[in-house]
């Protein structure tokens, strides 16, 4: 996080938050543990059984093209390709089904007069399945409704949504069916831009009515009197409004429903079927649904209680919804997962398998990944009395914004600061999550009163083999030989030099060592102070010498050397953003995906990874904690929740693994050996370099992990004092001995409040 420098009243308004916060934190900070609720599955708890079906993409076509446009609970897919190199629409629709049968349909023999085909919307009658066909014929558009003949791999034509002079260009997207007659949003072109307009048509094709809307409708369903119900985004606003409305076919009026704008977030539009409902998608891995008409919002299913994975769930998308049926449609994201296509079929179930056994919850910081996903789901599928929710209470992307000024840099500070204390407050209460992932970053957590010191298992060969993992980085995140975050996933950050710097200087950089080679490599051009302004660079250095500028205690220490050279250096660096120069004598980088790193970094192979500058250049590369797993001072069974840390640790979850570099020796040659490939291809279109990377730089890569020897720590707030202190320093109107004293006070006051 960056922040920018701010005026005095801005600062003020920050410290008066701060310690708004440390008071309500304060207020409820005795622990009592022995009075945590310990909960357990009712057998009355609604469980979705997931099932997963995989289709084969050598039959539905090339992979890189194919797009779900439907899927139904008995698991009828609908796939459309695209022309990998214009980008248009394929006249080829691929049906699958769960016993694997593949029905190519070849549109342009279908329709051999029309210039473009593409297939909108596909809905079903009982066991019949019809399609949405727009065709383009000699310029002019037609939406017809086709009933698929699955037996015979054809199409029977049911009618035309017909066009006339008023609607040129009418063309619909999206058709319901009900009781005999056909309910379709359409487009027509009026004057130079689209208006939307509702049709409803009988089944001998005669058009019963249609209307105009002003609004642009995101969703819609019927209600069930007939009427349409539909979320518009209202046009010529800045952001554009949400608001819920209904339509009545009798007389065309339309009426603006009285919803709460908070529960219309477009981010949680998930779907609508025909039965009167919004479905809703929520950053809480929750389903629910909505009565448009009401308002009322109910929870349709938690996929904490399901057996799917978390991550698949919240990348997918939503094709069908009911009270008892979920279906959930997915395509490959990353390089490194196998290349397939895939749909999850919830079901509900009679009853709980998971009935009696302990909720333990687990807060992440951020979305789950796929590496904490399918560890979870491994665990609770095993045989241990314990099951594991995932909560969102403490995510950045679901936590109160504090909107403190126009500052983005300043509202992050303050979320992070608030998210803080309600964590803290609540894990000193005995009421905090047991597991935390992803909070790697915060080192106001690092202490007995959070977060369980797990050194003595970590170390223990009997209980875990700390051969089998890149071990420096266990031990970089132990913190005066406690152990409060695990690595999961890892990077390595430093500067990537010329080798002929390396003369006895095996790790790093001096300041004054680092301003010569800068002079003899760089033609004098720093990459650091250059590329990144001074902001940024302070806080790298600030976090990469935490130990040289802490005691034991978590204090900060400023009146030494460290400091000094830290301050003294970044005195000269930029205030602003400069454009990022391409120096080819070195330049600060972070190794955290080989899959993108092999490509970008190793076409040179006469470098190396060094550290980033420090007083005594004894400071090697950083290890970078990308995901991280702590068990936390209020669990109720911290000895047998490190299975789930030995879990997320295992080969077979490390090598699930498709964002990060995994820190499980062998998960990561597994996940190299495709990064060969990847990088390869990259770089011979790139720079036309073909074959440039083989096995031997995975092992260069490899001595870069293995070089890590300290980790970054900080506290965000720590650094945004440090900032504000310093500010006057760079301006020439303090010395270093007027801010020193003022920023170890405001710090340490901080921490000692904050515990």
């Amino acid at each position: 996080m960056i922040v920018q420098r701010k005026s005095v009243f801005l600062r003020r308004i920050t410290m008066i938050f701060s310690i708004i916060l440390s008071g309500l934190y304060l207020a409820g900070c005795s622990i009592n543990g022995d009075e945590r609720q310990v909960r357990y599955i009712d057998e009355n708890t609604p469980w979705y059984e997931c099932e997963t079906v995989m289709y084969d993409i050598d039959e539905i076509g090339d992979f890189e093209t194919t797009m779900p446009i439907y899927a139904d609970p008995d698991i009828q897919l609908f796939a459309r390709n695209t022309d990998p190199v214009s980008g248009q629409y394929c006249n080829v629709l691929c049906i699958s089904d769960k016993e694997g049968n593949v029905i190519s349909v070849d549109m342009q023999e279908l329709f051999p007069d029309s210039e473009e085909v593409r297939v909108y919307n596909c809905f079903r009658e009982g066991d019949e399945h019809y399609l949405l066909i727009r065709n383009t014929q000699k310029g002019e558009e037609h939406s017809c409704i086709y009933r698929l003949m699955s037996s015979e791999e054809a199409l029977e034509f049911c009618f035309e949504i017909k066009t006339d002079d008023e609607h040129p260009g009418l063309f619909a997207d999206k058709v319901i069916s009900r009781d005999n007659k056909y309910y379709a949003h359409c487009y027509y072109l009026d004057g130079y831009r689209y208006r939307e307009r509702f049709v409803v048509v009988d089944e001998r094709n005669n058009e019963i009515t249609g209307f105009d809307v002003d609004e642009e409708a995101l969703m819609w369903t019927l209600g069930e009197d007939n009427n349409l119900l539909y979320i518009g985004l209202t046009h010529n606003t800045i952001d554009g409004e949400l608001d819920s409305y209904k339509l009545s076919i009798e007389d065309g009026t339309v009426k603006k429903l009285n919803i709460d704008p908070d529960v219309l977030n477009r981010y949680r539009l998930g779907t609508a079927q025909n039965d009167g409902y919004f479905y809703l998608t929520n950053y809480d891995l929750t389903l629910t649904k909505l009565d448009p008409e009401t308002g009322e919002e109910y929870l349709v299913l938690d996929y904490n209680n399901s057996n799917a994975s978390l991550s698949d769930i919240r990348e997918g998308r939503i094709f069908y919804c009911d009270d008892n049926t979920v279906v959930i449609s997915k395509n490959t994201l990353y390089p490194s997962e196998p290349k397939n296509l895939k749909t999850y079929v919830l079901t509900k179930a009679d009853s709980n398998p998971n009935a009696g056994k302990q909720i333990v919850t687990a807060a992440t910081y951020f979305l789950i990944s796929p590496v904490e996903a399918n560890a979870i789901l491994e665990y609770n599928s095993s045989a241990n009395n314990l099951y594991i929710c995932l909560t969102m209470d403490y995510s950045q992307v679901t936590f109160t914004d504090y909107e403190m000024s126009d500052d983005s840099s300043i509202n992050a500070y303050n979320k992070d600061l608030a998210l803080l204390a309600s964590l803290k407050n609540d894990i000193r209460a005995g009421k905090g999550p047991d597991i935390l992932l992803h909070f790697g970053d915060f080192a106001t957590l690092y202490c007995d009163d959070y977060l369980c010191d797990l050194s003595g298992i970590i170390n223990d060969p009997e209980r875990f083999n700390r051969e089998d993992f890149f071990d420096n980085y266990i031990d970089a995140y132990a913190i005066d030989g406690k152990m409060y975050q695990v690595p999961v996933s890892i990077g390595v950050n430093g500067i990537y030099a010329y080798e002929e710097f390396d003369e006895g200087a095996d790790c790093g950089f001096s300041f004054n060592e680092y301003r010569e080679y800068i002079e003899s490599y760089c033609d004098g051009i720093d990459p650091l102070a250059d590329n990144y302004r001074r902001d940024l660079c302070f806080e790298y250095l600030i976090k990469s010498n935490y130990e040289a500028l802490h005691d034991g205690d978590g204090r900060i220490n400023l009146d030494n050397d460290c400091f000094r050279a830290i301050c003294d250096y970044c005195r000269d660096c930029s205030e602003d953003d400069s454009p990022i120069n391409s120096i080819d004598g070195a330049c600060y980088v972070g190794f955290s995906r080989v899959h993108f790193d092999l490509s970008r970094m190793l076409i040179s192979t006469d470098k190396q990874l060094y550290g980033l500058p420090s007083y005594d250049g004894a400071n090697g590369p950083v290890a970078h904690c990308i995901e991280s797993v702590a068990i936390t001072s209020c669990a109720s069974d911290p000895e047998e929740l490190f299975g789930f840390v030995s879990t997320m640790l295992s080969y077979d979850i490390q090598i699930t693994n498709v964002s990060y570099n995994p820190i499980n020796r062998d998960a990561f040659r597994y996940y190299a050996e495709d990064a060969i490939d990847y990088s390869n291809a990259y770089i011979l279109a790139m720079s036309g370099k073909a074959d440039h990377n083989g096995e031997e730089m995975i092992d260069e890569y490899i001595g870069y992990l293995e070089s890590a020897d300290m980790c970054y720590l900080a506290d965000d707030y720590s650094l945004l004092i440090l900032k504000e202190e310093l500010e006057p320093y760079y301006a020439g109107q303090k010395t270093l001995d007027d801010v020193i004293p003022i920023a170890e006070s405001r710090i340490n006051n901080m921490i000692e409040e904050n515990r």
